[in-house]
């Protein structure tokens, strides 16, 4: 994360949530896609996004 800060200008604004093992009550799915050919990561929490990104 330093080096998002120092050297690619984002701005650090804290803790967004937490991420438990395991589904929780009144907590919504994080999905993480990775596209190795960009290096780049998409996190949505919405799964018509998620689809759409794989599908694409």
């Amino acid at each position: 994360m330093q080096n998002a800060v120092t050297r690619l200008g984002y701005t650090s604004e804290g803790t967004s949530g937490h991420i438990f093992p395991i589904e929780e009550l009144h907590t919504v799915p994080l999905y993480r896609l990775h596209n190795a050919a960009i290096g780049d990561h998409i996190y949505t929490t919405n799964a018509e996004e998620r689809d759409n990104a794989v599908k694409h």
